[in-house]
């Protein structure tokens, strides 16, 4: 149904702040927690691996789908990536191996919903990149 802080829809994890308005769904809930001794808000620890231009390319394309802000949206899948990328879908495949052990990710089952899921929350993809890619 939607999870927005301060009228912002989210996409990534988010620090929260003190008086921070939550919207899940229908609910709204004020966030009353207290600042921590230095002033500074929370923060999310996610690993951000270094990438290279080309992998950011992959992984923007691997998350393009979930641009349109539906919740349960699958991520592109390697043909369509190789498509969009004008690549072969081995070269994707490979490109998808080597990302998903930058951010460790183990196992063949749904790979590319945790890949890009990884990659949205450490902020290497953002909203912006999507848009920038869809338009």
């Amino acid at each position: 149904n939607g999870t927005a802080v301060n009228g912002r829809r989210l996409t990534s994890t988010q620090p929260l702040r003190p008086a921070d308005e939550l919207l899940l769904g229908r609910a709204r809930l004020q966030f009353g927690g207290q600042s921590s001794p230095s002033g500074k808000p929370t923060e999310a620890v996610v690993q951000r691996p270094a990438i290279t231009s080309r992998e950011h390319d992959v992984l923007v394309a691997l998350c393009s789908p979930l641009a349109n802000g539906d919740v349960f949206t699958e991520p592109a899948t390697v043909r369509e990536m190789a498509s969009a990328l004008t690549v072969t879908e081995n070269a994707i495949k490979q490109h998808l191996a080597n990302l998903a052990e930058k951010f460790g990710i183990d196992g063949p089952e749904r790979r590319r919903s945790r890949l890009a899921n990884a990659a949205l929350d450490a902020g290497v993809v953002t909203l912006a990149d999507l848009r920038a890619a869809d338009g």
